[in-house]
């Protein structure tokens, strides 16, 4: 569970991967609560559709293959390059 704020809902999928309610929302909050409490199923989902999402979007192996594809690409097209 997290709030709206900032970048939070480009890694927290409402509904999918978690809930999201509003910042400073102390009702929305504690209902979201209730709500997981309610319903283990819908939560176990969650938390393991967010677990895949953060081995999919934040595997460090693949973050550093990207980059160094970038780099060859770029290097590869630079006009001081081989």
């Amino acid at each position: 569970m997290a709030t709206t704020a900032g970048g939070i809902p480009e890694v927290v999928e409402h509904e999918a991967t978690g809930l999201l309610v509003p910042p400073g929302d102390p009702v929305a909050l504690a209902d979201a609560i209730q709500w997981l409490l309610e319903h283990p199923a819908e939560r176990k989902h969650m938390g393991e559709a967010g677990r895949q999402l953060a081995r999919e979007r934040f595997d460090m192996r693949k973050w550093a293959a990207r980059l160094a594809e970038i780099y060859r690409e770029l290097a590869s097209s630079s006009p001081c390059g081989p």
